[in-house]
């Protein structure tokens, strides 16, 4: 962005906001500023914090007062000769005021002319994004706890079904051999033994996609934790790449046991996940059938060098049960060969930072459980200091 365009956006911003001025044009200091002030109902309408923030005083200069206790900012502002507060608090963000017959009336139009001025401002907030997402300034969002909890969820779901399954199939009333067997009793259970074994896959699916969407999602943070990746470009290339190429940033394929469960997963990724993901063609023959004289023959998709083509059957068609099996392995392999980063990622819920990353501080951490721990207590303190906003 020019300095003409950053004007420009600036002088629009501005205008937008028309007569809001800092408080300090009218010589009121941080020292003249009431502690008694409340919150303005129209204060629950203002842009998130971080949009008023870069507005006011990243973009147009209004005085911060800088934090104090549970207060992370804090601008005061005039409007029609009542003095305003607009704060970044410990609950959030808010418009505080002196109580007066006027304060929520002129909250309202405040508010209003924030919201005005925020959205001429939009492309200045887009190049400050665009900035600062390209370095090592950069907080990753840490989400795999609740990811591989949507897991444990379908692949319970799964193995209930599938116990109901068996226990249907094994009673006496399915074998053709039982004497004076009633009729509509065997036609229930039949029909209950088909529901459950649909439902039992329908779960093991779900299970399957979970699993991998988790692993895309942890797998960029080991690479953070491994230096791997050190920057927002980075992490943005990572995140659109496939998950293969996210395996390899972070899992190291020189192991012959985990190039086997690499090698698997794939397949289970591509027989399964994405079969059932764009729209269940090809995976199983019975989309596509050939008209021949001897009747409609199943084909399946085909992939060579992206080229898409057919073939006869099935090729290494993979059962759901098998790959549920082959991904709870995989599930206690990534422990055994990973503790130090699984110990970060899924037990502390703490986000990755890159500048840790860049600075070799997770890499210092990774050489042991102890120092991990050591890592993820002191900022798990921090983070929670800084949500307390105990400055």
């Amino acid at each position: 962005m020019t300095p003409l365009e950053l004007e420009t956006i600036r002088t629009e911003a501005r205008t937008a906001l028309g007569d809001i001025r800092p408080a300090s044009d009218f010589g009121i200091t941080d020292n003249d500023i009431p502690v008694n002030t409340s919150h303005t109902s129209a204060g629950r309408d203002l842009p998130p914090y971080y949009i008023v923030y870069f507005l006011m005083i990243g973009l147009l200069k209004f005085h911060d007062s800088g934090r104090w206790e549970k207060v992370a900012w804090s601008i005061p502002i005039i409007f029609d000769n009542e003095l305003f507060l607009i704060e970044y608090r410990k609950f959030g963000l808010g418009l505080f005021a002196m109580k007066s017959g006027t304060s929520e009336e002129n909250a309202i139009k405040i508010v209003s002319r924030i919201r005005t001025a925020a959205k001429r401002a939009s492309k200045y907030f887009d190049w400050l994004a665009s900035n600062g997402s390209t370095g090592s300034n950069i907080t990753v969002v840490n989400k795999a706890s609740d990811l591989y909890g949507r897991y444990q969820f379908h692949l319970s779901a799964y193995k209930s079904m599938l116990d109901t399954s068996n226990a249907i199939k094994d009673t006496s009333y399915l074998t053709a051999e039982h004497k004076g067997i009633n009729l509509d009793a065997h036609v229930t259970r039949v029909n209950a033994l088909l529901r459950s074994r649909t439902e039992s896959r329908w779960c093991s699916l779900s299970a399957i996609d979970c699993f991998f969407s988790w692993t895309e999602h942890i797998f960029i943070h080991i690479a953070i934790l491994k230096g791997t990746v050190t920057t927002g470009v980075q992490v943005a290339e990572l995140a659109e790449a496939d998950w293969n190429v996210k395996f390899k940033t972070a899992i190291d394929l020189s192991n012959m046991t985990t190039k086997r469960m690499f090698d698997e997963l794939v397949h289970i990724r591509r027989q399964i996940r994405n079969y059932n993901a764009h729209g269940a063609f090809g995976k199983d023959g019975s989309t596509f059938l050939f008209h021949t004289n001897t009747g409609a023959v199943p084909v399946s998709l085909k992939v060579e060098s992206n080229h898409y083509g057919f073939m006869f059957g099935v090729e290494n068609e993979i059962p759901e049960t098998k790959a549920i099996e082959t991904i709870e392995k995989f599930v206690e392999y990534l422990e055994t060969i990973e503790p130090t980063a699984m110990r970060y990622i899924q037990n502390s819920r703490l986000p990755t930072t890159l500048s840790y990353a860049l600075d070799g501080t997770y890499l210092n951490a990774m050489s042991s459980i102890d120092k991990m721990n050591t890592l993820i207590e002191r900022l798990s303190y921090e983070h929670d200091r800084a949500a307390n906003m105990d400055w």
